[in-house]
């Protein structure tokens, strides 16, 4: 089984994140994450990267942060896409990528309503 897990900074910046990971590798899952808010998985564990978010501050770079996400799902067919942060992907992005096959859930534990 193998799952993308969707953050925003990718597999190492907060503590969740790496977490949930774990988890699913523990089950036998193969995992892999996604940056949604800057492309690219940041490697230092536990530091903040609020200020490095593309896709808040560039609705441009965010479109195709989300066309990437598509991108990748449709070339490793995940059985499951895991969103933990979610809150820059796109109306449609989700829907678009469960049109493909993959099973989606999110995951927050943050307030939804801020």
């Amino acid at each position: 089984m193998r799952v993308l897990i969707v953050s925003g900074y990718g597999g190492k910046v907060d503590l969740q994140v790496p977490a949930i990971g774990a988890a699913f590798r523990a089950l036998g899952w193969d995992t892999s994450f996604f940056a949604s808010q800057c492309g690219f998985e940041i490697r230092k564990p536990r530091q903040r990267y609020d200020w490095f978010s593309f896709a808040t501050f560039l609705p441009p770079v965010n479109r195709i942060l989300n066309r990437m996400l598509i991108a990748r799902c449709a070339r490793e067919k995940p059985d499951l896409l895991f969103v933990c942060k979610g809150e820059t992907l796109l109306p449609g992005t989700v829907q678009k990528i469960r049109g493909l096959g993959v099973r989606a859930a999110h995951f927050s534990v943050d307030d939804p309503l801020g």
